[in-house]
């Protein structure tokens, strides 16, 4: 493992460790505070009952329940502020302990990232290992929005253009050394990815039209019913109408709202949970949003970023702020120690309904704007993670976006791989050239296809590549890697493969009228369900299509006639891997170093490999 690794990892475990430090003392005060409740508690239940029923000094024992009831209810307050305070804690801890395990490459210890894949791109997600288990987006991924994640997803698979890589860089650059701001804002991402509700369901009640629109009889009904209750109440504390027929005016409209409750309350509750949760999710959105407009960095993104949330300063914070009060009464029913004050309120006044009728006149002032708040959130979540592999890979480097049709790398390695990663140094293009890579079985032909289909799309996402220098084309990557038949479909082995080779030639025809945007292919052993001869002329006219539709790329073979084809040895550069056998007889091993070399491969190892597992020719 390198020194920076190194530096790195120790740089994670003390933050760690501060975490953990950070934990145990609100876990000790929390332990304190739990005691220190159940004591005002008692004291105020002793001095109550004593006042009541003892003979020394009502009226003291009265002041001392109260007094220990007021610090029972601010030792609650403190102690949901603790329980926050150590929830955040424990979330830092579990994000840099994530961070440690993406240096060190341990995917089983790292969450795991669901996201959906268009269609069209689910090849090449899974030749480049893009998404999924030991991925590309599992590497870098610290987007917590769902719209962060989808703008993340769309990075890699979408390459952008050359003006807007540069200004991702320059962002990229200026949030590397940004720790704190970093943790932050991937920590609040984190509170808000295990709400209930969440983003999405946010933006889809704020867009959407609201549930007392369509409901007039509702929305009247709940205003004369709580009006009815209002009445009734007043009726009964002031004695204006006897108490019998107050009471009796009071229990008819409390049984009416009570029914009510029962048919409307739990959709209004579900407009509640959309809008918020127990993680109290507005307010993470406004912290969110300070992080946006509070930027330290500058540069087209920054601007662009700020952009979105509008004009005026503070004004998405101020709305928020705005909601948050009216949410306020809504979240009484979470609470252990106003609950039931809710429940009174509910019941008599229908605070829910009042509640929501505010609720939906803040949607309908604000339905256009909530969107972009969002999306500049999601931007700046992937302009993050790009930056925490910058910090966390200190030895790759930024690439530089070129014009020229080539992909050119020093020390080239795969992402996925580490510090365990052999480096190459490769050169692909320009349009209308190809790599011929040749070499034996599991020499290193595959992994150098996807270290450059993988480096390729981190440069084209504005990212840091896995190399000590590099300059890369606006490319469009197409791979033709792992193909699978299908029993469902009717499709064998070798007419899956033909229509993967159709749809890269049909990408690179297509891009012939695209300007400053090249194809990128890199085909991994294709055509090997048929013979030989076959393969031979087919492979031939594949690559012959796409060198003539102005393509680049690779191609690995076993196929070493190839490099003689009259045909193509006038576009292709031959490089090479081999393998190397120490000992004799029943010592003999097998090496590869993975380097790769020029030329066209001069040995083959399949009966080599053969013998070394015991399937040589048996003697006599």
């Amino acid at each position: 493992m390198s020194a920076y690794s190194e530096d790195r990892r120790d740089f994670y475990q003390e933050r760690i460790t501060s975490c953990d430090a950070e934990i145990a003392h609100w876990g000790l005060i929390s332990t304190r505070l739990s005691r220190f409740r159940g004591l005002t508690f008692f004291a105020a239940a002793l001095f109550g009952a004593w006042g009541s029923f003892g003979d020394t000094a009502p009226m003291l024992m009265y002041a001392l329940a109260a007094t220990s009831f007021f610090g029972f209810i601010a030792l609650i307050v403190y102690h949901e502020s603790v329980d926050v305070r150590d929830r955040i804690a424990r979330e830092r801890r579990a994000l840099n302990r994530d961070q440690l395990n993406r240096l060190g490459r341990e995917w089983n210890k790292i969450p795991e990232q669901p996201i959906e894949i268009p269609t069209e791109q689910v090849a090449l997600a899974k030749d480049l290992d893009l998404f999924g288990h030991a991925s590309l987006f599992k590497l870098i991924c610290n987007a917590h929005t769902p719209i962060g994640r989808r703008m993340l997803r769309d990075w890699l698979l979408v390459p952008a253009d050359g003006d807007e890589i540069r200004a991702r860089q320059e962002a990229v650059q200026q949030l590397t050394p940004l720790v704190n701001l970093r943790e932050e804002l991937s920590m609040r991402g984190r509170l808000i990815a295990k709400s209930g509700a969440g983003p999405d369901a946010f933006m889809e009640w704020v867009e959407g039209k609201g549930w007392l629109e369509g409901r007039v009889f509702v929305l009247v009904s709940a205003r004369i019913l709580a009006l009815a209750n209002l009445i009734s109440l007043l009726l009964l504390i002031f004695g204006i109408v006897p108490p019998f027929v107050a009471g009796v005016s009071l229990a008819a409209f409390v049984i009416l709202s009570m029914i009510f409750n029962v048919v409307f309350t739990g959709h209004v509750h579900e407009i509640f949970n959309s809008v918020d949760s127990k993680q109290n999710d507005i307010q993470i959105y406004r912290q969110l949003i300070d992080d946006v407009s509070r930027l330290p960095i500058e540069g087209l993104k920054a601007e662009s970023l700020k952009a979105k949330l509008g004009s005026l300063p503070d004004q998405p914070q101020k709305t928020l702020h705005a909601l948050t009060r009216i949410m306020r009464f809504a979240n009484l029913r979470h609470s252990s120690l106003f609950g039931v004050f809710h429940i009174l309120l509910q019941i008599l006044f229908l605070i829910d309904y009042q509640v929501l009728i505010a609720l939906e006149r803040w949607q309908r002032r604000h339905r256009d704007e909530v969107r972009p708040w969002f999306e500049a959130i999601g931007e700046l979540e992937c302009l993050a993670s790009l930056a925490t592999l910058s910090f966390d890979e200190p030895r790759w480097c930024q690439p530089k976006p070129v014009q020229d049709g080539k992909l050119t790398a020093q020390e080239l390695g795969h992402p996925l791989l580490g510090d365990s990663c052999v480096r190459n140094s490769v050169e692909i293009g320009p349009a209308g050239t190809f790599l011929l890579v040749t070499g034996s079985n599991m020499s290193g032909k595959s992994t150098l296809l996807r270290a450059t289909g993988l480096n390729a799309t981190l440069a084209q996402a504005g990212a840091v590549v896995c190399a000590t220098e590099m300059s890369c084309s606006s490319f469009v990557v197409a791979t033709s890697m792992r193909i699978h038949d299908s029993l469902e479909d009717g499709v064998s082995f070798f007419m899956a493969e033909l229509k993967r080779l159709k749809h890269i030639v049909d990408q690179s025809n297509s891009l012939q009228s695209v300007s400053n945007r090249t194809l990128l292919f890199l085909l991994d052993e294709i055509l090997q369900g048929t013979n030989s001869v076959e393969r031979h002329i087919a492979v031939t006219r594949v690559l012959n299509r796409l060198v003539e539709n102005g393509a680049t790329g690779a191609v690995s073979t076993h196929d070493l006639e190839l490099a003689d084809n009259p045909e193509l040895s006038q576009v292709c550069q031959t490089v090479h891997f081999r393998e190397t056998i120490h000992g004799t007889g029943k010592d003999r091993r097998m090496t590869f170093d993975y380097k790769m070399r020029s030329g066209v491969a001069t040995t083959t190892n399949a009966l080599k490999l053969l013998e070394l597992i015991g399937l040589g020719e048996q003697s006599e």
